[in-house]
């Protein structure tokens, strides 16, 4: 029932042009709000063909989410170098307020400004998630 729920909450959000899922230039931080308990998964658009990828640009708050996989998929029939999406899951673990920053970088460039930035703030609330 609350994945049913995470999910209505993205289509209505899809619906009223809010950008829960955005990975352009600009960091945008989106609300997200989970229960405990209540797994939830952030896209990002990407291309593992040219070295870049997703990483987490500072240590989660583990009191209140962690992660749980990443997966990068490409669409089914892409021709190689095709870009596709990362697929982070991560699960709520109690109530409480946190940001989950990603910085878009090939990891050997560490020295390096990352090409792009992402930014999510994650509201975990007990009872009254939507």
């Amino acid at each position: 029932m609350r994945l049913a729920r995470a999910a209505l909450l993205l289509v209505v959000a899809a619906a009223t042009g809010c950008a829960l899922w955005a990975s352009d230039d600009a960091p945008r931080p989106a609300a997200l709000i989970v229960a405990p308990g209540e797994r939830f998964t952030i896209s990002l658009e990407a291309n593992h063909s040219t070295g870049f990828s997703w990483q987490l640009a500072k240590p989660l708050a583990e009191n209140v989410v962690t992660l749980v996989e990443t997966t990068y998929e490409t669409p089914p029939g892409a021709p190689p170098g095709a870009p596709g999406k990362e697929l982070w899951t991560f699960e709520a673990v109690a109530p409480g307020w946190t940001s989950i920053d990603f910085a878009y970088r090939r990891p050997w460039e560490e020295n390096l400004a990352p090409a792009r930035l992402a930014s999510y703030s994650v509201d975990v609330r007990a009872g009254d998630a939507p």
